[in-house]
């Protein structure tokens, strides 16, 4: 009616050049700011947001450290609990730039993985000082379905 019939094989090299063409590589998982930003706030936790986001209070993850971990994958905040831990310290009994964490945690049908290293810390001339920042990678395991992004955060003591 609208000119030349479409013939069936035709439909399917179009679908295909579309379903190629849409977000190769792209993974179903999306990691989202946590509904309840305040989660772990009055505790000694750490807070991430992703490296590309510049604006406060926009965190995908957080670990109220003895405690449950919160994030996002596209819908609810679920809690998931941390199941192993490696601390590659540089120093003894003080956080260093340059320390390395490695963090695996479950729950919710999840795996998430929190790889970082401290990119900044307090002043040696400040003992009320008890924050450190921190960047990294979080991976997120659902099923088959996996995500890893960049992150970057800040951990208090205190």
């Amino acid at each position: 009616m609208f000119g030349r019939p479409v013939m069936p094989h035709s439909l399917l090299a179009l679908a295909l050049a579309v379903y190629a063409h849409a977000a190769p590589g792209k993974s179903p998982l999306q990691l989202r700011p946590l509904m309840y930003q305040s989660r772990g706030d009055d505790s000694t936790a750490c807070a991430f947001r992703l490296t590309s986001s510049s604006e406060f209070r926009t965190d995908v993850f957080k670990w109220a450290m003895g405690d449950v971990a919160w994030l996002n994958v596209g819908g609810d905040d679920v809690s998931i609990q941390v199941v192993k831990e490696q601390d590659f310290p540089l120093r003894k009994h003080e956080i260093t730039i340059g320390d390395r964490s490695l963090r695996e945690f479950k729950g919710a049908g999840l795996r998430a993985v929190l790889d970082t290293r401290v990119t900044r810390v307090c002043p040696r001339d400040n003992p009320y000082c008890e924050i450190w920042y921190e960047a990294g990678t979080l991976s997120v395991t659902k099923g088959s379905a996996s995500v890893k992004v960049q992150v970057k955060g800040a951990c208090t003591a205190g």
